[in-house]
C-alpha cells in the first residue's frame, strides 16, 4: 500500500518536550510543553508561527531556579482549562483565554 505522510519537525523548545496534547473537537490546535519551562500552542494550519509561548515559568528570574513543566493536560469538559505539572510542588491551572502568546 502506498501511504503518504507528511511530517514536520519543530524546533522551538530548548529542551525536552514531556507531553503533548490535542484539544477535544479541534484537531488543529495542540500544545507542548517542556522541560524547558515554555507551554508552547500550535496551529497546524499555521505551524511556522514563531510568537508560539503561551507560559513560560522562567521569565522572571526570581527565587526558587529553574521551573521545568512535566506534564499537560486540558480539561475535555472545558478546553480552556489548562493544567501543568511542574518540577516544584505545584500543579499551576489556567485559563488560556487570560493569556497571550509570545516568542518566549
Amino acid at each position: 500500500a502506498d501511504h503518504n505522510v507528511h511530517t514536520t519537525s519543530m524546533d522551538y523548545h530548548s529542551d525536552r518536550v514531556k507531553a503533548v496534547e490535542v484539544e477535544k473537537g479541534n484537531p488543529f490546535n495542540f500544545w507542548s510543553a517542556s522541560e524547558d519551562g515554555t507551554c508552547r500552542q500550535f496551529d497546524t494550519r499555521c505551524l511556522m508561527e514563531q510568537t508560539n509561548c503561551l507560559i513560560n515559568l522562567n521569565a522572571s528570574s526570581g527565587a526558587g531556579g529553574r521551573k521545568e513543566i512535566k506534564g499537560l493536560s486540558i480539561n475535555p469538559c472545558q478546553p480552556h482549562q489548562m493544567a501543568l505539572a511542574c518540577s516544584d510542588a505545584y500543579v499551576r491551572v489556567y485559563d488560556r483565554r487570560m493569556l497571550s502568546l509570545s516568542e518566549g
